[in-house]
């Protein structure tokens, strides 16, 4: 049997309740109904769900601007298809690749969560980078990238 706590771990959810009727802004039926109709209804998102940068099969980079953070791992809010994947490459500030973190370091991500772990060569703490200006680049192929976070 499937342990839901467990297989939702990785994901948060954000709610949002709505009401929605056939009224028109002045208050009045819609002219197609028959009669007065409304509802009240809920939507689930993935957090963070709302806009994503995405990447055909074909792929594509994405680079940041400098940014510094505070924490020990990166994580993701990624989507991926079975044959997407996601790479990270940290940079310094003129773009250079930092050194154990670049595209070739990096360990692919491929799956649907949003909270991957990023890491190079299996390792992911960057809290020898962190309150420094940095550049992430993503490269994405079949997939949408939510959000990134650093964490503790």
């Amino acid at each position: 049997m499937v342990n839901l706590r467990q297989s939702l771990k990785h994901w948060r959810l954000e709610v949002q309740n709505y009401v929605g009727s056939n009224l028109d802004h002045a208050g009045q039926v819609d002219t197609n109904a028959n009669k007065r109709e409304s509802a009240i209804s809920r939507a689930i998102m993935r957090a963070d769900g709302f806009v994503s940068a995405d990447a055909d099969y074909a792929g594509g980079y994405l680079t940041t601007p400098p940014l510094s953070f505070e924490g020990r791992k990166l994580e993701l809010n990624l989507d991926t298809s079975a044959g997407g994947s996601a790479f990270v490459e940290i940079q310094d500030v003129s773009g250079k690749p930092i050194l154990n973190h670049t595209l070739t370091d990096a360990d692919a991500l491929n799956g649907n969560n949003v909270r991957f772990p990023v890491s190079w060569r299996g390792k992911n703490d960057v809290s020898h980078l962190a309150n420094q200006p940095v550049r992430l680049r993503f490269k994405l192929r079949d997939c949408k990238l939510y959000a990134f976070q650093f964490v503790r």
